[in-house]
């Protein structure tokens, strides 16, 4: 087999590449006895073989949150008797605070892939950097996992007094009051009907808040819209 190596498409399927090393998402664990064959595989063990051949394959998937615009899950498959799980991935779970890998379940959190400094060829026959994942925050819902991946402290809103003061007036066509106004339909999305938790979010968020509020029409309208 002959592998055309064109370096321009390797630089076209990286540009489309949407794996950033960085993921925040809701988590999926299993876990399940295989041996290792070689020459085939991976492949199921059960109670009549040998124990001594027996491995732990646990299998992680994250579904990335709506703000990251993701289309595919980020899923690795890994043997907990390896280095990669006992050294990486097992210890970033424990420093979480979780004593086991189940109670991963259902839980949105922060992950990266790691680079493991070894090497394996895929499909179409490119040269990859394997990577191992390493957990490194937890989150108590998808609003807060949201707030984070846009680099915002999770934290309580300042207590306000009086009435809100409305941002001050942009054109509707300024580059930076779009991009604000694009991120909007995640928050309202992420806020589930509650408006306290919405005002809580927008002004934990400077990009926003600098031209919306809670009361904005802007918001309004996407708000009837989940009520």
């Amino acid at each position: 087999m002959t592998t055309h190596n064109d370096p321009f498409a390797s630089a076209a399927e990286a540009g489309d590449s949407k794996e950033t090393g960085v993921y925040f998402g809701k988590v999926s664990v299993s876990a399940t006895y295989c041996q290792l064959v070689k020459g085939t595989g991976r492949i199921p063990w059960t109670e009549s073989d040998d124990p001594a051949t027996r491995r732990t394959e646990v299998r992680i998937v994250l579904n990335p949150i709506d703000a990251m615009n993701q289309t595919r899950m980020v899923e690795r498959t890994m043997i907990a008797e390896n280095k990669d799980w006992r050294e990486v991935t097992w210890p970033s779970i424990r420093d979480l605070g979780l004593k086991s890998p189940r109670d991963l379940e259902g839980k949105y959190t922060r992950l990266e892939l790691v680079k493991t400094g070894r090497t394996y060829t895929n499909k179409q026959g490119q040269m990859r950097e394997e990577t191992c994942v390493k957990f490194t925050h937890l989150f108590e819902n998808e609003a807060a996992a949201t707030a984070a991946y846009w680099n915002k402290p999770v934290a309580q809103a300042a207590p306000q007094t009086g009435t809100p003061v409305a941002p001050a007036a942009a054109p509707v066509n300024d580059p930076e009051r779009l991009t604000a106004l694009q991120f909007l339909p995640a928050l309202v999305k992420n806020a589930g009907g509650d408006r306290t938790a919405l005002a809580s979010m927008i002004a934990q968020m400077p990009l926003i808040s600098k031209f919306f509020t809670v009361d904005s029409p802007e918001v309004a309208a996407l708000f009837g819209k989940v009520a």
